[in-house]
């Protein structure tokens, strides 16, 4: 990762990733031939997207979990009542 970052090349495919991860163009074409920049701005959009993934991830668990006791509360409700002593 650190070697991709330090000879990662400039490309409109880097500036399109950097847009749509918010940063301005004004502020892209600033430091776009700053390598240490470029390099600091990229792993910010990959710890930002790591983030995300994470707390997605920890969402649909705890979602995940919800309705698997959500399942068991409906079997154990939709149960003849002989079933239930």
């Amino acid at each position: 990762m650190k070697e991709f970052l330090e000879n990662h090349q400039f490309t409109k495919k880097t500036n399109n990733i950097l847009r749509k991860s918010g940063f301005s163009q004004d502020l892209i074409n600033k430091y776009k031939g700053n390598q240490s920049m470029l390099s600091f701005m990229l792993m910010h959009v990959l710890l930002h997207n790591v983030i995300s993934t994470k707390n997605f991830l920890v969402r649909f668990r705890k979602t995940s979990e919800q309705k698997a006791k959500l399942d068991s509360s409906l079997e154990f409700l939709s149960e003849p009542e002989r079933h239930r002593h």
